[in-house]
């Protein structure tokens, strides 16, 4: 009998161990997470009413379990500046289709280190050309990721999964930090160079339904300052990139302007093909600046973007001018792709259901009876 009730004492003392490392362990986490024990002092100082200093939470984080009180009020005072780093990651793992998270979880890397920038960084320190975008042009996956807990809208590898955790003030945030960027950038760069964080962080702006007047002057401001005479420069990327979100609110004309006067000249529909092609994935190697795809790289072979234009072949979509044009211009630099008979005939269907409708601009719809026509043609 005493040799049970010394198990049972010891197995006692083991389980108390085991929660008092773990509770040492949730306070470790909370000094991390505030920036320090002499913050995380200070913060309990004015939660628990009482001086708490650097030494106690030493004490409390190593050698003596804190009290349930002071442990709820430290995760109470450091929830509140938890760091937004690897949220994205860690909702893309409980993710129902493992290939999909495997796939996901290198792009959600890169949209954590945004997120986190554009939460966490200090208005003082903001620098349009030191930010991460300045060094990386953002392919769809990343960004579908990192609108996952912006917006709510999961990508469609991941539906079904439950999204990232974002505050409400860390959502305001994220946007006041977009915002930011984009009028330092106007203020500080008005040639035809235009940063590449100024026109991403638009597109993210068009995220926000609170602040859509603001985004559709500025997309305006870019429409104006964008000269076609001059072929590709910057502000033609972020031209076609104002016109696509404009697009996308329900608004064509700004889309089937810039096809008009932006995709005449070849070498800007080799950019356009060429962001394409790494927008979808095809190019593998990550760009550090939007003048890649003005260099001429036509190693991609087209037959994933292919699938992705020819999905666009619909009367709902929003950048059926652009998909169109696009399609046309694929076509004439790798006619071999219309030779496989399963996209000849994809083609001819959606351009058939497409044609059907009334309210097609007529450069599309010549586009579109053209690519018909090639396509039942290659079919045969």
């Amino acid at each position: 009998m005493g040799e049970l009730i010394d198990l049972r004492a010891r197995l006692e003392r083991r389980e108390a161990d085991e929660d008092g490392a773990a509770a040492r362990a949730r306070l470790a986490a909370c000094v991390h997470v505030a920036g320090g024990r002499a913050k995380l002092a200070r913060l309990l100082t004015a939660r628990l009413g009482w001086t708490v200093r650097a030494s106690h939470v030493a004490a409390w984080e190593t050698v003596t379990t804190p009290t349930a009180d002071v442990l709820l009020a430290a995760e109470a005072v450091a929830g509140r500046r938890r760091t937004a780093t690897g949220r994205i990651v860690a909702a893309a793992g409980r993710g129902l289709d493992l290939r999909a998270v495997a796939a996901a979880c290198g792009p959600a890397v890169v949209a954590d280190v945004v997120l986190r920038y554009a939460v966490e960084t200090p208005r003082a320190e903001l620098d349009p050309a030191a930010h991460p975008l300045a060094s990386c042009v953002l392919r769809r996956d990343v960004v579908d990721l990192l609108a996952w807990p912006v917006t709510g809208r999961a990508p469609a590898a991941l539906e079904g999964t439950e999204p990232p955790e974002l505050a409400d003030d860390e959502r305001a945030a994220f946007f006041g930090h977009c915002r930011e960027v984009i009028e330092r950038a106007e203020a500080r760069f008005r040639g035809p160079a235009d940063p590449q964080p100024h026109r991403q962080a638009l597109y993210f702006a068009q995220w926000d339904p609170s602040t859509q007047a603001w985004v559709q002057d500025l997309e305006r401001r870019e429409r104006r300052r964008w000269r076609p005479r001059l072929g590709w420069t910057p502000r033609w990327v972020a031209a076609r990139s104002a016109a696509i979100t404009q697009a996308r609110q329900g608004n064509p004309a700004p889309l089937r302007e810039f096809v008009a006067r932006g995709l005449t000249d070849p070498a800007c529909q080799d950019a356009d093909l060429a962001y394409w092609c790494y927008w979808v994935g095809e190019i593998n190697t990550i760009w550090a600046t939007d003048n890649v795809m003005a260099s001429g790289d036509d190693s991609w072979n087209g037959r994933l973007l292919l699938k992705r234009l020819t999905a666009g072949i619909t009367p709902e979509e929003p950048l059926l001018d652009l998909h169109a044009a696009s399609i046309s211009a694929l076509l004439d630099r790798r006619p071999d792709l219309i030779q496989d008979p399963g996209a000849a005939a994809q083609i001819a269907l959606n351009t058939e259901r497409t044609l059907a409708g009334d309210a097609l601009d007529p450069p599309t719809r010549r586009r579109l009876e053209d690519l018909h026509l090639t396509a039942t043609t290659a079919g045969r």
